[in-house]
């Protein structure tokens, strides 16, 4: 059998919070939220249950969750030294937060009591470049189990990308004191996915291209592991200059 897959709704009449773009929040749909269960020998078999759903999803600036994952940490915008912020100082392509949910499905439960997501505005593929070249650069957020303890740990996280290959080597590096690598492809030119390894630890990740107008930022998510170490969270930057 292979791993449920959660399709949870959030928000709603009166069961959301919106300040600004950066600031809000967001408590589990009374209705709708699903679980596909794959079974068969590769996973081509479909069971959709009903879900019962006790969530949460905020921004991470309603957490300040810049000021706690990064504490005493600044960058420079201009002439000026601020807190550092997760995958862009300042850009308005990138989302990202954290969320929880104890979902009951099928009689049986499954609980996340916090995870972390990531969204943008994904670019369309007439938008993106046919040749040429561009590195990204950010930060990686993610949450682990090693030898049964659980906490949350960052890392950095680099790309390289040919955009006449579409292809381009993902490192995420000084990650709970682990580095982990692959090549990604995308054969359809805006998402990409590859195989990830590195520190005795085997994955995979998955992402896209985000910005206005073209690849001005990646962002994706990964999750990678051994028989005592497992590693899963989400990863965003954007293109340095050449």
């Amino acid at each position: 059998n292979k791993s449920p897959q959660f399709n949870l709704g959030f928000g709603g009449p009166g069961r959301s919070a919106f300040i600004d773009d950066n600031t809000f929040a967001a408590i589990e749909k009374q209705t709708g939220s699903t679980v596909d269960v794959h079974s068969g020998l590769f996973g081509q078999d479909t069971t959709t249950y009903p879900a019962t759903v006790e969530g949460f999803l905020v921004s991470a600036d309603a957490i300040q969750a810049n000021e706690v994952l990064f504490a005493g940490q600044t960058a420079q915008v201009g002439d000026t030294q601020t807190q550092k912020r997760a995958f862009c100082q300042s850009c308005d392509f990138i989302k990202w937060g954290a969320w929880g949910a104890r979902v009951a499905y099928n009689n049986q439960v499954a609980d996340v009591p916090l995870g972390w997501w990531i969204t943008g505005k994904v670019v369309s593929p007439d938008d993106m470049p046919t040749r040429g070249s561009a590195t990204y650069a950010g930060d990686a957020i993610g949450n682990v189990v090693n030898n049964g303890k659980q906490y949350t740990a960052t890392g950095d996280m680099n790309m390289g990308w040919n955009f006449r290959t579409r292809s381009g080597l993902l490192t995420i590096s000084n990650f709970d004191n682990r580095s982990f690598s692959g090549i990604m492809f995308a054969p359809g030119k805006v998402a990409f996915s590859g195989p990830m390894a590195g520190s005795g630890l085997v994955g995979a990740a998955n992402g896209a291209f985000v910005g206005h107008g073209g690849p001005q930022g990646v962002i994706g998510n990964f999750g990678v592991g051994n028989s005592s170490y497992q590693a899963t969270g989400i990863f965003g930057g954007v293109a340095r200059p050449d």
